[in-house]
């Protein structure tokens, strides 16, 4: 662990004096040092202090200077992108007027013109709920690969032609997320792979090809093709945003990364949170930490 910087200043700033004071932060550390202002030659008692990791990042241009931020989870960022697009979609979807006709099969919906725009608003925010929501998979994949690998180890993979050994770079650019989730994560995790025969895996299949049919959007699946009779869309993209639970692709993703992400030591401040927020089964005890009196310092760019 890097040591705090004998010249860095307590923090006044009292949302960062709690620890996990955003979900999607990584966590200060507890840590103890002495009182550099006391006299030379005079030690001071020791003090627990958080040690804060930021990021400094330069901006472009010979005047541009830096801006500096708290570190953050890249998975919770994008799990919290996927979060926050389902509850857009379906609010745009509840504000959809539509002429309702009855018929034989059922209600025949027309959407009104005045609505074109929240349709079109509902199917945006789909397409970035399902995005962001393999993404954060992918994220999460490769993070722990990169750590775990770090040092151009190599890990085994089961590919599509058979089993082969990557470095963890290797790894992160060539095997699918398919691959990294139902193979590489288990063998570098202390924990079981998904069920392939179970209903969460099934779930990952159907966002991981819901992802790949929004990103690589074929014509196919931009228009109905009506060329051989067929009145009714069953094909398209918007056919399959359209008869989505839209609340169901990230608590799909946040299932994943629970699955996996509980394995991780010292475990990620997200995941307790992704516990609480969809009610996901977890029974192992959480202690409370108790430091005492700390101060907050802050110290560049610390890894897990």
């Amino acid at each position: 662990m890097s040591q705090p910087n004998s010249e860095a200043t307590p923090e006044t700033d009292t949302a960062l004096d709690r620890p996990f004071h955003d979900w999607r932060s990584r966590p200060a550390i507890i840590g103890t040092r002495r009182d550099p202002r006391l006299a030379p030659g005079v030690q001071g008692p020791e003090q627990n202090v958080l040690v804060v990791p930021i990021n400094p990042v330069k901006k472009r241009g010979k005047k541009g200077g830096t801006i500096t931020h708290r570190e953050f989870y890249p998975v919770a960022l994008s799990l919290d992108i996927a979060m926050k697009a389902s509850v857009l979609a379906e609010a745009a979807f509840n504000a959809i007027e539509f002429h309702v006709r009855e018929s034989t099969a059922g209600p025949e919906r027309e959407v009104k013109l005045e609505s074109h725009d929240a349709l079109l608003d509902y199917l945006e925010q789909c397409m970035v709920a399902q995005t962001f929501s393999a993404q954060a998979i992918e994220t999460f994949a490769n993070e722990v690969i990169g750590d775990v690998l770090a040092g151009g180890r190599f890990s085994k993979v089961n590919t599509r032609s058979g089993l082969k050994r990557f470095t963890g770079a290797a790894i992160q650019r060539n095997c699918s997320t398919e691959e990294k989730v139902g193979d590489v994560l288990p063998r570098l995790l202390p924990v079981a792979p998904i069920d392939k025969s179970g209903r969460l895996w099934n779930d990952f299949k159907a966002l991981l090809n819901l992802r790949d049919d929004i990103v690589h959007l074929k014509s196919e699946s931009q228009r109905h093709d009506r060329r051989y009779g067929v009145i009714l869309d069953s094909s398209t993209l918007w056919h399959r945003l359209l008869n989505l639970d839209i609340r169901e692709q990230p608590r799909t993703a946040a299932l994943v990364l629970h699955h996996f992400g509980q394995a991780v030591e010292p475990e990620p401040t997200w995941v307790p949170h992704i516990v609480d927020k969809f009610g996901i089964a977890d029974a192992r005890p959480r202690p409370v930490k108790t430091p005492g009196t700390i101060t907050t310092i802050t110290v560049e760019k610390l890894r897990r």
